[in-house]
């Protein structure tokens, strides 16, 4: 048998001690889930941002004409839905730390992971901004050079802790104001530019604030690197 702990339940929870003590496996729903699913998984991570990116990438994989799922931090567990997503489906899933820290050493590998950003939060529960920060570095670190790994362009704690070494993806940058070389995407002004190209008109995006046209940003070069035009 197995322990299922809940993004929920503290780490050092006197339960799953004693489950490891005796020899007992601890598992999450999010790790039952990412194991088993036999389709590609987009995984959307950060301080702030990531349900309006999560959603907006689900949206635009679906306009796209891909069978999207969304769930995760968002919405509700896939795990019940296992046996309807299938494999040329796309699966969006917004990850926590807490979930992320439950997927360490799992090998989770998603096709693409986007990281929004990085900013201190629930250290009642990590304690450390560094264990916090290293436990969203999860989404990164199983991926190999086919997978692709979405990041802005310019972010101090995310250089601090690695997140632009971590893992072997090909790395995607997206911002608001976007130099220099590379495969990037922005959101600057009323336009999304993507890798030079003059994109989409946000006259009508309806969401307010830079913050979020970097959120919509970060979707859209996830969507690009996963292939949607």
């Amino acid at each position: 048998g197995f322990v299922v702990a809940g993004p929920a339940i503290p780490f050092d929870h006197p339960v799953l001690v004693e489950a490891s003590r005796r020899g007992v496996a601890v598992t999450t729903e999010i790790a039952l889930f990412t194991a088993r699913v036999r389709a590609p998984v987009l995984g959307v991570t950060g301080t702030k941002g990531k349900s309006t990116t999560s959603t907006l990438l689900a949206a635009m994989l679906t306009a796209a004409g891909r069978t999207t799922h969304l769930g995760g931090n968002v919405g509700r567990s896939l795990l019940n839905d296992l046996d309807a997503i299938g494999p040329d489906d796309a699966v969006v899933l917004e990850l926590s730390s807490f979930q992320l820290h439950g997927l360490a050493r799992t090998g989770f590998r998603p096709a693409v992971a986007v990281v929004t950003n990085l900013f201190p939060d629930h250290l009642d529960r990590h304690g450390t901004f560094e264990h916090y920060g290293l436990a969203k570095r999860v989404l990164l670190e199983s991926q190999t050079e086919d997978d692709v790994a979405v990041l802005p362009q310019h972010d101090e704690a995310l250089e601090r802790l690695g997140f632009y070494t971590a893992g072997h993806a090909r790395r995607v940058r997206f911002g608001t104001k976007v130099e220099g070389p590379g495969v990037v995407v922005t959101a600057e002004g009323n336009l999304v530019d993507s890798m030079g190209r003059r994109g989409t008109d946000l006259d009508a995006f309806r969401l307010w604030g830079a913050h979020n046209r970097g959120n919509a940003a970060a979707a859209a070069a996830a969507a690009l690197a996963f292939g949607c035009t």
